[in-house]
């Protein structure tokens, strides 16, 4: 699967999110498995980390989700990352 077509996934689940950027790393992370930064609009998927594409895309609708909230949410949200 690649960055357009999970993308193309992640706006069935809300297509009148702002606008935003899918980019697959080609790396492999002991950390993390993606992450999203709020300033670029960016979800950044370690696309070496996962052997399916469900992984993957479980991985993706996580990092959208953030996206949506910081976005969408009509007082100030942080984006501080979490545990």
């Amino acid at each position: 699967m690649n960055q357009d077509q999970i993308k193309e996934k992640l706006l069935l689940l809300n297509d009148k999110t702002e606008d935003f950027e899918v980019i697959l790393t080609g790396k492999k992370s002991k950390k993390v498995n993606g992450l999203y930064y709020p300033e670029k609009k960016q979800i950044l998927i370690h696309n070496r980390n996962f052997t399916e594409d469900n992984s993957m895309m479980y991985t993706a609708i996580h990092e959208f989700a953030h996206h949506v909230h910081i976005t969408e949410s009509p007082i100030p949200v942080s984006s501080k990352s979490h545990t």
